[in-house]
Order: C-alpha cells, then structure tokens, then sequence
C-alpha cells in the first residue's frame, strides 16, 4: 500500500539519525520501489534524494550523484521549487568530493539567483556556505571570502563558536541518550507496544531536558545571555521536532491498519499533542526573541485567511461548522506573511475546538484611518473573564478541552499575541460565557 512507502522512508530517516547509513538506504530504496509502483512522484522524488544523502554519508560521491540527479528530474514533474533548490545544493556538495568543484559552483551560483528573490533563509544560509568552499577549493579565494562574509551576516550576529560549542554539547548529550534507548531496544527485543512506549518517553524526556535548560538560563540577567537562551531553545526544538513528526507518522500508519487497539491510539494521540507543543515552543521561543525578521512585504489579506480556511476545512466539516471570509479581496497589508498564517491557524483552531456543531465562524475586517481592524468571530462558548485572564500569564500554560473533547497545547493565545505584538499591531478578545468569541486585531496597514 501507498503507506508502506512511508513507513520505509520514516524507518530511513530513523536510520540515519542513528548513522545506520546502509540500513538507511535499503530503507530509502524499499520506499522508492513502493511509491514507483503506486506511481506518486513526489514520494519517488523524496525517497530518490534522502537515497543520495546516505550514499553521500558512506562517501559514495558518484552513487549519490546518480540519485541526486533522478531526484532533481522527478522535482522538476511535480514542480515543486523549494525542493529543487534544496537537492541542487547536495548534488553540487556530492560534486565538490568528485573532482567537478566547477560544476559545483555553476550549480550554486543558478541556485542562488533563484534564491535571492525567495524567503527560503535557510536555504540561503546553506548556498552561501557550500558556495564558499566551492570556491576556495578552486582557488579563488577572494570570491570565497565575500560569500564567506555574507554567509556570516545571514547566519548570525552572535559568538559562532560559542554558540556551536553549546549547542553542539547538547546534542551530543540528547543524541547519547537516544543511542542508549535505541540499543536497549535492540538487545531486549521488546514487542511493539513497549516500543511505542518507550519512544514517546525519549521525546517526553528531551521536552524536559529542554525546558529545564531554558529555566536554568532564565535566572541569568544579562541580554547577551537571554538572547543566545532563544536561539538555543529554538535550535533544540527543531532537532526533536523531525523525528517526533516521523514518529507520529508512523503511528498514525499503525493506527489506520490496528483501529481497535486503544494503546496505539492513545500513543498517537500523546505524539501528535507533543508535536503540536513542539512546534508552539518553537514560535513562542522566537517570538520573545530579538531576532530581525526579513523586510516585510505586502499581501493580499483574503488570500492569506482563504489559505487558512483550506487547511481547516476537513476539521471543520467534521463538527458541521460553516466558515465564512467576508474580507473584501482589496486589502492589502505590508506584514511578515508566515507571521500572519501563524495568528490565522492558531485563532481557526481554537474558534473550531470551542464551537459547538452546527456553529459558524467568520473573519472580517475594513480599515480605519491608517489601521486594518481585523475580527474572527465563532458563535462557540465563549471564554470567562477569569479564565481568558489566565492565557495571559508568561509562566503557566494553561489549555482546556474543546465542545468534541479535543485537546489543546494552551498557548495558542498568548503566541498570538506576541506575533501580533511583533508586527506592530494589538489583539484584544471579546467573550462571555455562552454568546460567542470575537478576537480583534489592529494592524498598521503601512
């Protein structure tokens, strides 16, 4: 089935987190054969690149090279641009240890003229480094060094080597202790539930470790300090947030083919919760840090909620509630986009999770002078004035069950307000028990 290619490419990137880089590409390869058979291109595409990665970690450059190039043609059929880039990048690092360094530079320069007029920051950041090794391994050296400078400037302000030093020390110490894990795993040949188990723990502990990290590095008064803490928690996050992701992946699969074992679905449930945590952390961390945003840049206001609302339709739908965008196509806004997706996503959810079926939640909004009121209102149960007061407090996170038992991370609300806050703007919420919620959001339109 079209899921066992999943399955295959999730027991890959386990592998290679684990540097089990052979078992890594048979697992990679069984999925492109599955995902060929049931003709999914893009499933092919992922599996072909991930195939390169773990030759290029056995330094088997040409074998990586071949499955680079297939990668890039199947790219190219779903037309998915950010991914084109970003294998183009490993296959010009693949030629740079086959003696094709100019090869090699030719492709990242192409990738970096389609970059410059993107916001892939991180695939800049990773251009500009590989560009500059490329180019001081032929020689030219005062080129490498101007890509070397504006590497830096993108990458960070801060201290490097003190930065990697630190976080380095703690991903050897979380790696460490997921190695241990695995191998007990191994030798104890437990059965499925106790891995289940056990996996889940692993990530509860790295969540602990985390915050115990960023309670220790709290009480440090100096700015310096506070800042490196933010980037440091966010740095951690994404490195527990991949394999969580796949994790839960992989129960979500299990579940679909055991849908009456209550253990799998309550593993599936406890993984999904902490990866929806995970990723609320990750934009709570940065949105309290001191961190440049990229220039802003104008957008539709309409498109950005109808995006929003195409993501919740099928959640939606299950509980029968009508959503409405009554924003007129006109606006316009100069905002960081991502930003406004983040506040969008997290207000629709919560509207959905507190509003009984048959409900109804719409977004609307008009401008006033130089300011753009925006309003998501919902007709759910609204919120008591003592409890609203509690999503506000900076050290308690406080979350309650939706109409449909759902379960929340309790810090929707207050990221919201950051990023509001962030982009020069203010939140203020309208609720009272029974007659609905209405959220208010003013934003300067320049």
């Amino acid at each position: 089935s079209a899921s066992m290619s999943y399955t295959y490419n999730a027991i890959g990137d386990a592998n290679m987190l684990l540097n089990n880089f052979e078992r890594a590409k048979m697992a990679f390869k069984k999925a492109t054969k599955i995902a060929s058979q049931q003709k999914d291109i893009y499933v092919v595409a992922a599996t072909q690149k991930n195939t390169g990665d773990s030759y290029s970690s056995l330094h088997q450059y040409d074998s990586a090279i071949v499955y680079y190039e297939k990668s890039l043609d199947n790219w190219k059929v779903v037309s998915d641009k950010f991914q084109q880039l970003h294998t183009n990048i490993y296959y010009a690092q693949a030629l740079m240890h086959t003696d094709k360094n100019q090869q090699a530079i030719l492709i990242l320069n192409e990738v970096w003229q389609q970059l410059d007029s993107t916001d892939f920051i991180q695939l800049k950041d990773e251009c500009l480094h590989q560009l500059s090794k490329a180019e001081a391994i032929s020689g030219n050296y005062e080129s490498a060094y101007n890509n070397l400078l504006r590497f830096e400037v993108l990458h960070d302000t801060l201290d490097r080597r003190l930065r990697k030093k630190e976080v380095a020390q703690m991903q050897a110490e979380f790696k460490t202790k997921e190695m241990a894990q695995a191998n007990k795993l191994l030798k104890a040949n437990a059965d499925k539930n106790r891995i289940i188990w056990i996996c889940i723990a692993v990530s509860l502990l790295g969540i602990i470790l985390t915050m115990i990290i960023i309670q220790k590095q709290r009480k440090r008064a100096h700015q310096t300090i506070v800042n490196n803490q933010n980037r440091i928690f966010s740095i951690i996050a994404h490195d527990l947030k991949n394999p969580i992701g796949a994790l839960a992946q992989l129960l979500e699969m299990l579940r679909e083919t055991n849908a009456n074992d209550p253990i799998i679905k309550m593993a599936h449930d406890s993984a999904d919760a902490t990866y929806k945590l995970l990723e609320n952390l990750l934009l709570w961390a940065r949105s309290k840090s001191s961190i440049d945003l990229d220039e802003k840049k104008e957008h539709s206001v309409y498109d950005i909620v109808q995006g929003t609302l195409e993501l919740y339709k099928s959640a939606a739908h299950n509980k029968t509630i009508e959503l409405e965008n009554k924003l007129s196509t006109d606006i316009r806004l100069k905002c960081h986009k991502n930003i406004m997706e983040t506040v969008f996503r997290n207000l629709l959810n919560n509207a959905i999770k507190f509003t009984p079926k048959n409900g109804k939640v719409s977004f609307g909004g008009h401008i006033t002078g130089k300011l753009l009121h925006l309003t998501i209102t919902d007709t759910g149960i609204g919120i008591d004035p003592k409890k609203l007061q509690k999503f506000y407090d900076e050290f308690r996170i406080y979350s309650t069950k939706g109409t449909d038992n759902e379960d929340g991370t309790g810090m929707g609300l207050r990221i919201c307000d950051d990023l509001i806050q962030k982009e020069g703007g203010e939140m203020k919420i309208e609720s009272a028990p029974g007659k609905g919620t209405t959220v208010h959001i003013f934003l300067p339109i320049k």
